[in-house]
């Protein structure tokens, strides 16, 4: 749970860093705002910024059926769960992970392959994550797949992969409904 924590304040930490305002001091000291814009610090000077290390126990957090739904998460939390899951894979390998956003497609012509993934953007839409995703059975691509853009759900198992050496997130035997 407190990796959980510590994730999460690390992903508001980004967006804010991301969208907020930066300025250099004349002593060359970086200063991000941490203002909203009604003035309040949102985060304190005195704030602690170590963890002590995390219980031992998984921070993947479940619905009654044991699967990760992201669904009925708000936006800046699905951004958020969708960061962890890509910083810390080894947690939800074998989990049924669902989650809804975007449909896109990626045709490697070179070596013709077809990648599809759900894109997540954060509240804000200037940032965004996605999963890629592998439907069960035999599906031909495009006549049983929706235009790249339309809202998607996507239900399958997280498996990770190398290809070429370098390591991907998956969804396996995956359902899709749109």
């Amino acid at each position: 749970m407190k990796r959980l924590k510590r994730v999460l304040i690390a992903g508001l930490v980004l967006v804010l860093a991301g969208c907020g305002v930066s300025h250099i001091t004349e002593d060359g000291v970086v200063q991000n705002n941490t203002s909203n814009t009604s003035g309040k610090q949102l985060i304190p000077d005195d704030a602690p910024l170590d963890d002590p290390e995390p219980e031992e126990d998984s921070y993947v957090v479940t619905n009654e059926d044991g699967i990760v739904d992201i669904t009925v998460l708000s936006p800046t939390m699905v951004y958020a769960q969708v960061l962890n899951i890509l910083m810390y894979p080894e947690e939800y390998v074998g989990r049924t992970v669902k989650m809804n956003g975007e449909f896109s497609v990626y045709e490697d012509t070179a070596n013709n392959v077809v990648y599809f993934a759900c894109i997540i953007k954060d509240a804000t839409a200037c940032c965004a994550q996605g999963i890629e995703f592998k439907l069960e059975g035999d599906h031909v691509y495009p006549d049983d797949f929706p235009a790249a853009g339309t809202n998607v759900t996507v239900t399958g198992v997280f498996e990770p992969y190398e290809e070429n050496g370098n390591l991907y997130a998956c969804l396996v035997g995956s359902a899709m409904e749109y």
